[in-house]
């Protein structure tokens, strides 16, 4: 799973949290049985009857003249900690 956005959407999300004073929040999907599409991002659509669990990060406050590459390895750093905590 790619703990981030696609490139480009990453820095236009930062930049709104930041003017409006909205918190990003980082969500990990563990999808049981799905299947897993060839793109950028490896959507992966859940089969019929498949467990979904899902796991968020704490609420990210990004101050208006903030270093956003920054908060960009903070919110890296905690969805990685919820994969790991997840395949433990």
């Amino acid at each position: 799973m790619d703990p981030l956005a696609h490139p480009k959407s990453k820095t236009r999300h930062r930049l709104s949290c930041s003017k409006t004073k909205r918190p990003i929040v980082g969500i990990y999907a563990n999808i049981s049985n799905y299947i897993s599409l060839n793109s950028w991002d490896r959507f992966q659509i859940p089969m019929p009857f498949s467990s979904i669990k899902l796991k968020t990060t704490e609420e990210i406050y990004i101050e208006e003249n903030a270093d956003l590459e920054e908060y960009t390895k903070l919110l890296e750093e905690k969805m990685i900690g919820l994969e790991l905590k997840e395949n433990t």
